[in-house]
């Protein structure tokens, strides 16, 4: 109706004064807006339009309606539209590339064997098993093909100087030393324009150039969350941080707090956010955070209840439920994935909840992530893999997809162990804080008697226990008997005692 009523309202002539008859007998009221003669009244009815065609998620109609409307907030739309035309076929491309490379997927025999035994799901294992190396010979990655354009047409506004900062006789020193023009390098965009610009540099791997657009964004405009985000994305480490001139606005503090948990520093987060609630204390997003840092501590079941303490306030909520989904994995097959049933009774409205998210928004990878957690639990492995594959191609930087596929890879109904592998590659190479896939790698590869590599995994994996300060229990005594039976072997004495020297400190079996 929206989008409709927009067509027609950009469908009138301008009146004539005096003149309120659509035809004859009929009659129409003119608002001020009919009435302006500037040309303004007829580009707010064009943005109208365009963003009834945006809300439909009809991103280039959005764009070309806007390709004569001047005007930041114009400027904003249209291109942060074709930036989404972008990404969607940037994500169905990475469908489309998925499909060709399961066509010449060497796996397609044990697809058609478990097909063939009446499994519907099986020819996504297939599928995954392809698109988890990441690429194929002969087949190039998905790109945003928009980010160019888009780039070169925000940079030029970037640099631009406002006509009305233009200085009336020229100048003999340089333009931008003089103080009213040094607010100007600017130029022509606005945070939001800022904002878009460097997202698009961020895409383009110009990280420094991105965080600089993204701070002077805040900086402008400091209640933009999304702007935030884009900017802690960009942030991998503490010294970065201090690094960057940020306005210490009252959203710097939900920055912090939010940093503190992506970059594992989870205890100084819980504390930030028990001040924010403090502050806010009927905000659901905050709770959420810190049930998340109750996560990461692996203190589950107070993480548990304040999941469940938001979700009786808001039961519909879908932001950080993949967490709440993943407790419930963990606690249900620590303790009874033997009862398929009863596992399946714990998860919040069974899947229908996450059903009626992939219903709502088919692009939200959370609600495949946890329909895949779902059908694992009910030891359906052939189904979760197709939830799993999903999610990884919503959110293939996500480390968590690829760890979870990677076990689904390793269910005794599958056991396509190299398949496992590249799924845990690339959650290492998508920066696994969990530090699940590289235990992962190590066990895989010792299992398979790639030795080098099983080492190399396992030095990895306690090197990080090590900088984290984390116990890592069995975790630790595994990596630590296969290193020094390893060095044993190959050796190397000296480092053999050392590993050997660390175990002495493990009580049990290992300590022998």
């Amino acid at each position: 109706s929206a989008k409709w009523a927009a067509e027609q309202a950009v469908g009138f002539r301008p009146l004539a004064n005096n003149e309120t008859s659509l035809s004859e007998g009929e009659s129409v009221s003119t608002s001020s807006s009919m009435k302006e003669d500037d040309g303004e009244g007829h580009d707010e009815e064009l943005f109208l339009l365009a963003k009834a065609y945006f809300d439909l998620k009809e991103y280039r109609r959005c764009a070309h309606a806007l390709r004569s409307v001047s005007g930041r907030r114009s400027l904003f739309l249209r291109c942060y539209a074709l930036y989404l035309a972008g990404e969607k076929r940037k994500s169905e491309e990475a469908v489309e590339l998925a499909g060709m490379m399961a066509g010449r997927s060497t796996g397609a025999a044990a697809g058609g064997t478990a097909a063939a035994a009446g499994n519907p799901g099986a020819s996504a294992a297939n599928t995954a098993a392809s698109g988890a190396s990441g690429g194929a010979v002969g087949f190039p990655d998905a790109m945003n093909t928009e980010l160019e354009p888009l780039a070169a047409e925000l940079s030029g506004l970037h640099e631009r100087v406002p006509p009305d900062l233009l200085p009336s006789a020229p100048l003999e020193f340089p333009i931008w030393n003089t103080p009213i023009l040094a607010t100007a390098r600017w130029g022509l965009l606005d945070s939001f324009g800022k904002y878009l610009y460097g997202v698009i540099l961020a895409d383009r791997d110009r990280k420094v150039e991105a965080r600089d657009m993204l701070v002077a964004s805040v900086n402008e405009y400091p209640w933009h969350w999304g702007a935030w985000q884009a900017l802690q994305g960009l942030c991998t480490d503490e010294e970065v941080v201090q690094g960057l001139p940020l306005n210490k606005h009252w959203m710097y503090d939900f920055f912090e707090a939010a940093l503190c948990l992506e970059l594992q520093q989870n205890t100084v987060g819980l504390e930030r956010y028990s001040q924010l609630q403090r502050a806010v204390p009927d905000s659901d997003y905050v709770v959420t955070q810190a049930a998340i840092a109750h996560y990461n501590l692996r203190d589950f079941d107070e993480a548990q209840n304040m999941f469940q303490e938001v979700l009786q306030r808001d039961p519909f909520r879908i932001d950080g439920m993949d967490m709440y989904s993943n407790i419930l994995y963990v606690k249900t097959t620590l303790v009874a994935r033997h009862l398929t049933s009863e596992a399946f009774a714990l998860l919040p409205d069974h899947p229908d909840a996450y059903r009626r998210a992939v219903d709502i928004n088919p692009r939200d990878y959370r609600a495949w992530y946890g329909l895949g957690q779902t059908y694992e639990l009910l030891q359906m492995p052939y189904y979760a893999l197709y939830y799993y594959r999903r999610a990884t191609q919503l959110r293939p930087q996500d480390a968590r997809m690829w760890c979870a596929m990677g076990q689904c890879y390793e269910h005794e109904q599958l056991n396509m162990d190299e398949a496992a592998i590249r799924c845990y590659r690339r959650a290492v190479d998508n920066n696994d804080r969990e530090g699940i896939a590289l235990h992962k790698l190590a066990k895989l590869h010792a299992k398979l008697r790639h030795h080098v590599e099983a080492a190399h995994f396992y030095a990895r994996n306690l090197k990080r226990l090590d900088a984290e300060g984390i116990d890592g229990g069995n975790d630790s005594i595994e990596a630590l008997l296969f290193l020094a039976n390893y060095c044993k072997e190959g050796q190397r004495y000296s480092e053999a005692e050392k590993y050997c020297t660390r175990l002495l400190d493990f009580g049990g079996p290992a300590k022998e």
